[in-house]
């Protein structure tokens, strides 16, 4: 199953021998961080259109659990092969989500290239403490009008959309043995107390449980 982000899903299962493996992921192409949203991929992907590519995302999974040299590059590698199978198999019509689609209006389309210096700024100084006044600034736009314009842009607040970065890089460099206290540091926290609390928020356990 292939879900939109932003949307709540409901799942179960009738059959004890089912499971789930839910993965989170973030996609961009160049500067383009919400080119899925283009296509209606959001449904049911039958396993038949992609068994080798699943076949091999799930060796990569059990080799990440057991840590394994390169296994997490392999995970990430596969997940975006099977990516790009789907968007091949929408383009040849083989394929087409079921879901409820993210609104992509023309008019979110032609909010987003404005907002680009902000998008900018944001990851140039994302282990600072970032002021709404600052990323305001950075289209000439007042606060207040700016929070409006870049939620009808982006489908979320520019506060929920920073926190949502620094949650992501969090998680990378939890991946990459960072003490806490580091990561603290490097994403503008004022101390590991903080961004503990922010982490356990996002993820519902604390930095410590995650890896």
């Amino acid at each position: 199953m292939f879900f939109n982000p932003q949307i709540a899903y409901r799942a179960s299962i009738i059959s004890k021998s089912s499971h789930f493996l839910f993965t989170h992921f973030d996609f961009r192409l160049g500067n383009q961080t919400d080119i899925l949203n283009n296509f209606t991929l959001a449904g049911i992907i039958p396993h038949e259109l992609v068994p080798s590519e699943i076949t091999y995302y799930q060796k990569a999974y059990k080799q990440s659990l057991q840590k394994k040299p390169m296994a997490n590059i392999q995970l990430k590698s596969y997940l975006a092969i099977i990516i790009a199978k789907i968007i091949e198999l929408y383009a040849t019509g083989n394929y087409k989500g079921e879901f409820q689609p993210i609104d992509t209006t023309s008019n979110k389309k032609m909010n987003l290239p404005t907002l680009q210096p902000v998008f900018d700024y944001i990851e140039k100084h994302l282990h600072q403490s970032l002021r709404i006044a600052d990323l305001a600034e950075c289209v000439n736009m007042s606060e207040k009008y700016f929070i409006y314009y870049f939620k009808q842009a982006v489908g979320i607040t520019p506060g929920k959309y920073m926190y949502q970065l620094k949650m992501n890089e969090a998680r990378k460099l939890l991946y990459a043995n960072l003490s806490i206290a580091e990561i603290a540091h490097l994403l503008g926290y004022p101390d590991q107390y903080s961004f503990s609390k922010a982490f356990k928020k996002y993820y519902k356990i604390p930095p410590s449980q995650f890896v």
